[in-house]
């Protein structure tokens, strides 16, 4: 068990796309209080920040119910999940976002059978 004057901190690596903070913290509450966890992280020169989950939202590949808001306001969104906005079996309400900022005339959206 750490002590109360003792903190380690790990790079989880390899998680799934519906990984959220909770499912990251609870395997490793066994051992100890978890003071913090993040599932939104960003890696640059072997540093990892962690995100704040209302700055990168994740979630509009696979999940309908994505508050709206949450959308308007994060600066990054992942679409993780099956459900790619460029493909036919894409969210409906999340395509949106993405087609507006696509050039629909680059070769390589075309190349790649791209449904906008």
């Amino acid at each position: 068990m750490a002590s109360a004057d003792f903190e380690f901190r790990c790079f989880v690596g390899g998680l799934g796309w519906d990984t959220d903070d909770r499912a990251l913290e609870t395997p490793f509450s066994q051992y100890g209080d978890v003071v913090d966890s993040k599932a939104s992280l960003l890696t640059f020169q072997d540093q990892v920040y962690a995100l704040d989950d209302k700055w990168a939202l994740s979630g509009l590949g696979y999940d309908h119910y994505v508050n709206a808001q949450a959308i308007k306001n994060a600066a990054v969104l992942h679409y993780n999940g099956n459900m790619k906005p460029w493909l036919e079996v894409g969210i409906p309400k999340h395509k949106n976002y993405w087609r507006k900022h696509m050039n629909r005339e680059d070769r390589f959206l075309s190349d790649c059978n791209v449904n906008p």
